[in-house]
């Protein structure tokens, strides 16, 4: 575990302890995601558009769900009950659902348009079906190893309780899930037992040799990054959202979608040591990284409200791309200036932000 000893990355923030290389990656991941759709709106002709958005499509999510279930970790361990698991669902529903619910209203009622409230933050939609997947499996697994238990006739092992837990998981989010979402099971899973089996806290514990700590992590790095390499050189469709799991299956490519699987997680080998080595305290930009579900919210709804329907013109070439930092910065701004007023006011905070009303 990462401590203040074995990492000089933490801080205590609003009562809790933010792990600073965490809080970096959450932003480094959410300002590829505000870029990739500032992206989406320019010319298809405008030259590294296509080749920009398959990069960052290759491991943008990825990262962002590995992050998630290392994050989630705690919480469901202690799932072992009805009780534990009522109140969890109650608890990311509050944190997930609602944002979701509200900000696809407030856009519904200013667009005119009814589609909005089902259409809006679909990564939010599919974050709380995974948490809810796991938190279902570690349930019924828990039910039925206390039955077993009962019986008498042998002891289970906790291994195997464990790893049913993650058979049921995968299993129910590749029962549950839209075509296109459910090969990011596997990341989450993988965030999780990394956080289980203290990965990063045996990382961290090698800083007391720093020479075998740096030469660890780069070997690391330098792995995800050919793997990454290897399966570009495979593959092109890296995109889920026009190649999902369903039509690759459907068209004799699935393939493809193991050297997708295998590319997303030398992405993730690839920048993990990298915040290893790159975090060394907590900046303006790690706490912007705390607020990266509110900087994911807010940014859609204003590119929805504003690019969308205003008539902007973009260009190609040079212009194009100094169109994209500029409305990316500006939407990054826009953002924090308006998840600061929400802030404000303990409701608006809980309905568009999903934080706690204390």
């Amino acid at each position: 575990m990462e401590t203040a000893s074995t990492s000089t990355a933490n801080e205590q923030q609003g009562g809790k302890k933010r792990i600073v290389w965490l809080d970096d990656a959450k932003m480094f991941a959410m300002l590829c995601v505000i870029f990739y759709h500032c992206l989406k709106y320019m010319p298809a002709d405008m030259a590294g558009c296509s080749d920009t958005i398959e990069v960052i499509t290759s491991f943008n999510m990825h990262l962002f769900v590995v992050l998630a279930g290392f994050t989630s970790f705690r919480a469901l361990q202690r799932i072992a009950c009805w009780d534990d698991y009522r109140r969890y669902v109650v608890k990311i529903a509050l944190h997930l659902l609602v944002p979701t619910f509200a900000i696809g209203l407030l856009r519904a009622l200013l667009t005119l348009d009814p589609h909005a409230i089902g259409n809006e933050q679909w990564f939010l939609k599919f974050l709380f079906r995974c948490l809810l997947m796991f938190a279902t499996s570690c349930w019924l697994v828990a039910i039925a190893s206390r039955r077993l238990d009962k019986t008498g006739s042998t002891r289970i092992n906790q291994e195997y309780v464990e790893i049913a837990k993650y058979i049921g998981f995968l299993l129910l989010m590749f029962c549950t899930s839209k075509t296109k979402l459910p090969e990011f099971a596997s990341y989450f899973l993988f965030g999780y037992l990394v956080k289980k089996y203290d990965l990063t806290g045996m990382l961290f514990r090698m800083k007391s040799n720093p020479r075998q700590f740096n030469i660890m992590l780069t070997a690391i790095s330098l792995a995800g990054i050919l793997t990454v390499a290897c399966t570009f050189g495979i593959s092109h469709s890296f995109d889920f959202y026009d190649y999902p799991l369903g039509r690759l299956s459907n068209d004799g490519m699935l393939s493809v979608f193991f050297a997708r699987q295998i590319c997303g997680f030398g992405w993730v080998l690839f920048f993990m040591p990298l915040f290893f080595l790159l975090s060394r305290r907590y900046t303006l930009f790690s706490y912007w990284g705390s607020k990266s579900l509110g900087l994911y919210i807010i940014h859609t709804f204003l590119l929805h409200i504003f690019i969308e329907q205003l008539p902007f013109r973009f260009y190609s070439g040079y212009i194009g791309w100094i169109e994209v930092f500029t409305l990316a910065m500006a939407l990054t701004m826009m953002s924090m200036i308006i998840i600061r007023l929400l802030e404000q006011n303990k409701y608006t905070s809980f309905l568009f932000l999903g934080n706690a009303i204390k």
